[in-house]
């Protein structure tokens, strides 16, 4: 870097899938501003590179294998104030990209969209900007606070991303050992989120918490860009 020019922006993937951070790294690498970091696989892996590497900003996949990279953004950012994170996702926006700004993310991207938009969607966030998609800035709760803000908090907020998927598909209609089936888990375990979920809405009964479901799914329907 010759003298004059503004400090490169060191940029650390995570995901965990080779071939998707090979591939943002070959993007990343053809920019002069950008500097490509060795990515990392799972959040033990993020936490270790954080620590010794100090990128500025962080792209991160929501879903790694039993990770949840929601629940961990919250504590990265609490660790590591300064950092910028994008996340990197094949999750609905509509539905996950709320929650990740709330949790304290500065961007969400999703993966069909990254060859195109990473490079601009790091820059972005790495100048105290928030990156959405227009759909999801058009959602009445956008834009949210860099510091977690964003509208106010609503109980689904509290989810853990399995008990979102379990409400997500309880409000499209599906019986629970069709749910238990979509997710790969067994039904002492789908009950078990299920008794969690109704903990945290305060809800007596399945049948309180599937009525609660489709209104909530009806709600969104009617939000703009949903």
């Amino acid at each position: 870097m010759s003298a004059g020019q503004p400090p490169l922006i060191r940029v650390l993937v995570v995901d965990d899938h080779v071939m998707v951070r090979e591939g943002l790294g070959c993007l990343v690498r053809q920019q002069p501003d950008l500097q490509w970091m060795p990515g990392a696989s799972n959040l033990r892996e993020a936490a270790e590179r954080l620590e010794r590497d100090q990128p500025e900003v962080l792209v991160l996949d929501l879903s790694l294998g039993q990770d949840s990279g929601l629940d961990w953004v919250k504590t990265a950012v609490q660790r590591h104030p300064q950092l910028k994170i994008l996340i990197l996702s094949m999750h609905d926006e509509l539905l996950y990209a709320r929650r990740c700004f709330r949790a304290g993310a500065h961007g969400y991207l999703m993966k069909s969209q990254a060859c195109e938009e990473i490079c601009g969607a790091i820059r972005r966030v790495f100048q105290g900007g928030l990156y959405a998609s227009e759909a999801v800035r058009r959602q009445p709760d956008f834009p949210a606070g860099a510091d977690g803000g964003g509208g106010p908090a609503l109980a689904e907020d509290q989810f853990s991303d399995l008990e979102m998927e379990i409400y997500r598909l309880m409000s499209q209609g599906l019986a629970a050992a069709e749910i238990a089936a979509a997710l790969g888990i067994g039904a002492p375990e789908l009950q078990s989120h299920l008794g969690q979920i109704m903990a945290k809405l305060g809800l007596a009964s399945l049948d309180e918490l599937r009525r609660r479901t489709i209104a909530w799914h009806t709600e969104r329907r009617r939000s703009p860009g949903a």
